[in-house]
Parts: C-alpha cells; structure tokens; sequence
C-alpha cells in the first residue's frame, strides 16, 4: 500500500519499552482437534504442516494474542526446517512452508496494527532434531536447512528472526552463519 507508513524497526521500540511477544503455539494446537490424516497429514508432531492445511486456525491463534495486547506474534515454524520436515517428507517445501508462516503472521498483525501500535511478526526457528555436537548431521546440512528456512520467513514478511530453545550451542554457531 504505497500511503501505508513504514513500520517502525523492532529493535527501535524494544530500545523504548518492554515487547511483549505471543504464548505457546504448540499448547494452542495441541487444544484443538485435528483430523490426523486430513490435517496433520499423518504427522501429528510437526505442527508446522498446519500452515499449509489450517493456515485460518493458525491464524485464528495469532489473533488470539494480538487481541491481548501482544506487539508480536512467532510464526509457527519452530520445526520448519530440512531436516524435521523430511519426516514429514515436505523437505523440498522448506522455504515454501517459512513464507507461508510469515504472511500467516502478517496478516493477523495487519488486522490488529495502526499507526502509532506497530505490531510485528518475529520468524521462529528451533532447535531442530538433528545435533552437530553428538555427530547425527554435518553442519553443511543443518546450514543449508536453515538458510532456506530464513530465506522463506524473511521473504513472507518476518521483521526479526528468533533462535529458540536451543540445547546444541554448535547449532546455534551454524544459525547464525545461516542467517
């Protein structure tokens, strides 16, 4: 929308005040029910599936907390990487997965932002189901995995990227190479 004011950088208002981000999306999800073929897809335990079989629940869930008062909401893309998709066998829809995420986000903050109550979408990327430290993957994979993981949710919308619940410092290490 070209009248549209930009959107003031995160790290400005963080720099101002406290932020307060979004709760568990896991939890959410996990209160609903699913068909497990038809939604989950058979995976049950790779939520991020979702974003292409209930994109409204998920949006439904940002909502939830924008409503709230939050200034930000996490995608839903904690495991939406190579490696916890290829369990999925949607390894290949990576990238296309982030970007759905993000615009997901997007527009459940579109919904709730006005000109001075800017609100953001903050692109999740968790630890993943693979350690480097213990030799279960190289780090060219998980690299690569998380590099089209950034690209997608930088390029759906996302305004900051979260590195969360990490147990393998050497993955966080190859995150931020990624990034």
């Amino acid at each position: 929308e070209p009248d549209k004011m930009p959107r003031q950088p995160f790290i400005d208002l963080v720099r101002q005040r406290v932020v307060v981000l979004d709760g568990a999306m896991g939890s959410n999800l996990q209160q609903r029910h699913f068909d497990l073929q038809r939604d989950w897809l058979g995976h049950e335990n790779i939520s991020e599936v979702l974003n292409f079989t209930r994109p409204d629940t998920i949006q439904e869930i940002h909502e939830s907390f924008l409503e709230v008062g939050c200034d930000a909401v996490e995608t839903n893309t904690f495991g939406a990487n190579e490696i916890v998709l290829a369990e999925a066998d949607m390894a290949e829809r990576t990238y296309e997965n982030n970007i759905a995420a993000a615009q997901i986000a997007r527009r459940a903050c579109e919904r709730f932002e006005t000109s001075d109550r800017p609100r953001y979408v903050i692109g999740a990327a968790g630890g993943g189901t693979k350690l480097l430290t213990l030799g279960m993957t190289t780090w060219d994979v998980v690299e690569e995995s998380y590099f089209k993981q950034f690209c997608g949710l930088i390029d759906g919308g996302s305004d900051v990227l979260l590195f969360e619940t990490q147990q393998d410092l050497l993955i966080i290490k190859c995150m931020l190479v990624a990034a």
